[in-house]
């Protein structure tokens, strides 16, 4: 039964885990979509993706961040 219970417990973070990393989007460039001239891909874009290159881009508006608190 405890089994049973960590599984239905699990279940909901390895369905949130897998859509932010999932590939939403391939890579523009035919070249990297395809490995050997099958139908696989070599990945493309996510949300996780995504979400690091909004944070860069506060990151490099914002500037450096102030100290909280000084020692001097």
């Amino acid at each position: 039964m405890l089994v049973l219970v960590r599984w239905l417990l699990a279940v909901p973070h390895l369905l949130i885990v897998g859509l932010v990393t999932a590939d939403i989007m391939l890579y523009p460039v035919p070249a990297l979509n395809t490995l050997a001239g099958q139908a696989a891909f070599a990945g493309g874009y996510s949300v996780l993706n995504l979400l690091v290159v909004i944070a860069g881009f506060f990151l490099l508006v914002t500037g450096p961040t102030r100290p909280v608190c000084s020692t001097s």
